[in-house]
């Protein structure tokens, strides 16, 4: 605990500095930069605050700068670009701004560039493409937006790259194939809308991909079966089209695989029962058909599988993982059979057209615009928590835009008890007939066999009340 003294300034034969998670607090004092045969720095985990003293450029020495996990503030200091002998920086979970200096590709020594989680903004400069000896690059949690740069591409030792969560836009790099060291690859949470260039199926040796949360768009690859090192693809939350590839079983050292939040379509592949070390798979809210192997009832390893929101058939296979998944793994998924416990029995009495439109047996909002269940899940983006208003007795409310552009809030009835069924029915009738300043109008409803929920005006600022 306590403050780092200005005194230490007079330690100048000093080399190694490390006074990692030691609750120290107040400013870095501007006399270490006096320390001019520091070769390594290591603050992590203090309560330090203030900037980085600019006098930091004259430790020509420094090896090794890690300020990370608290709580400096202002811009990335330019003159840190001085330190041509830097092999490691680590800035991260702070509070920098402004942009990344153009400078930084002086350090040609760095192997490692560490500067997560910060308010970082403005592009990658395309400087850093000179520190040919870079291996670890995180600038994930950031404010950093336009293209993902080329310029990448051209650093040869590449291994582990986190772009995640800012906001690059645009295309993935063709050029991104060509990274053949990489073998962590995080591009998730930003705003990519380009296809998934054909080149990328070159990595053979990479082990984690996650582009997920972003606006990919066309149809996955054969050639994915080339990353046959690969231990977890997320896909999730884009627009990919296309089937499931019949080569993904090539993918021996798979554990984790998401494609949930897609627009896939077909069956679900009876090859990925052949993918001996799957411990996760979500394939859910896409417009998967037909029945589920029943050859993943092998699969040793497999603990979780979620297939929920598709249009699957057929029996639910009982052994293996599947001995322990509970209904929330196959929602909606109403043409599917199997034991009680899943609530899966009761979806063989399905309408094979309902999804559709309204339950043709429940018009009790007659006249109002017809709404589909698809139309409600993508309004809500799959009842994505961000959409998420509250909780009542009977069901959530979620807010939601309709494909004519209105916003509406959502009431889902829970679709576990026979109370809810006659909760709903009550709502409907007393909203047809009631007219109250402080009732909001009802626009549709939406009811099938285990799916019940009223559609309604949306109150952005409150309730009509107030």
């Amino acid at each position: 605990m306590g403050h780092l003294p200005r005194s230490i300034g007079n330690l100048t034969e000093l080399q190694l500095l490390r006074l990692i998670a030691n609750n120290l607090e107040g400013n870095i004092p501007q006399t270490i930069g006096e320390l001019t045969n520091l070769k390594i720095i290591q603050f992590l985990s203090n309560k330090l605050s203030g900037q980085i003293p600019r006098n930091f450029g004259n430790l020509t020495k420094l090896q090794e700068l890690d300020l990370g996990e608290y709580n400096i503030e202002g811009d990335l200091p330019g003159d840190i670009g001085n330190l041509t002998m830097l092999q490691m920086l680590t800035l991260g979970y702070n509070n920098l701004k402004g942009n990344i200096p153009s400078n930084y590709g002086n350090l040609t020594n760095l192997y490692k560039l560490s500067i997560e989680e910060n308010s970082l903004i403005g592009r990658i400069p395309t400087t850093i493409s000179s520190i040919q000896d870079l291996q670890y690059l995180s600038l994930e949690g950031n404010k950093l937006h336009g293209a993902i740069i080329e310029e990448l591409c051209g650093m040869p030792r590449l291994a582990y790259l986190y772009l995640s969560e800012n906001k690059f836009s645009g295309s993935m790099p063709h050029c991104m194939g060509n990274v053949t060291s990489l073998r962590e690859l995080h591009l998730d949470n930003n705003k990519l809308t380009s296809e998934i260039p054909f080149s990328f199926w070159n990595l053979k040796d990479i082990l984690i991909i996650n582009l997920s949360s972003n606006s990919l768009v066309g149809n996955l690859s054969l050639n994915i079966g080339n990353l046959k090192a690969l231990v977890s693809l997320d896909l999730s939350r884009n627009h990919i089209l296309g089937i499931i590839p019949s080569t993904m079983d090539s993918l021996q050292t798979l554990q984790n695989l998401s494609l949930a939040y897609n627009n896939l379509r077909g069956n679900i592949p009876k090859l990925l029962g052949n993918i001996p070390s799957l411990m996760n798979l979500d394939l859910s809210h896409n417009n998967l058909s037909g029945e589920i192997p029943k050859n993943l009832e092998s699969l040793v390893y497999l603990k979780f599988i979620n297939l929920s929101f598709n249009k699957l058939q057929g029996e639910i296979p009982s052994g293996g993982v599947f001995k322990n998944l509970t209904a929330e793994s196959f929602m909606i998924d109403e043409a599917l059979c199997g034991k009680q416990e899943l609530k899966a029995s009761s979806f063989k009495q399905r309408q094979p057209n309902s999804w559709d439109s309204f339950e043709r047996d429940s018009p009790i909002l007659g006249g109002q615009r017809r709404i589909s269940y698809f139309e409600i899940l993508e309004a809500t983006n799959g009842f994505d928590e961000s959409n998420f208003i509250g909780s009542g007795s009977y069901g959530d409310v979620f807010k939601g835009k309709l494909l004519n552009g209105m916003m509406v809030a959502i009431k889902v009835f829970n679709f576990d008890s026979e109370k809810m069924s006659r909760s709903f029915e009550v709502e409907c009738n007393t909203m047809r007939n009631v007219c109250h300043y402080n009732l909001v109008k009802i626009i549709s409803s939406c009811s099938n066999v285990d799916f019940k929920c009223l559609i309604m005006e949306f109150m952005p600022k409150g309730s009509l009340e107030k």
